[in-house]
């Protein structure tokens, strides 16, 4: 959101958070926090939790691929 608001900052905002720019900036510090002291005290369940998300990812990868729209039947390949 931050990141399409600057690279596109005309169109128009149908709504208006409060605390916009601040709100986003503090759950990122917060999540790199968490992180962090979570890799600190619990390394090793931090990495088993990686591997975990990591062992997800070919399933995404798959169903992502999967979900893609065909091209009609006849239409010349892109």
């Amino acid at each position: 959101m931050v990141v399409l608001r600057h690279s596109r900052p005309h169109p128009p905002r149908p709504y208006r958070v409060c605390g916009y720019l601040y709100v986003p900036e503090i759950f990122v510090l917060g999540s790199v926090w968490f992180l962090a002291n979570t890799l600190r005290e619990a390394p090793r369940e931090a990495g088993c939790g990686v591997l975990t998300l990591a062992a997800g990812l070919p399933v995404y990868w798959f169903w992502r691929r999967r979900a893609a729209p065909k091209p009609p039947l006849g239409a010349p390949p892109s």
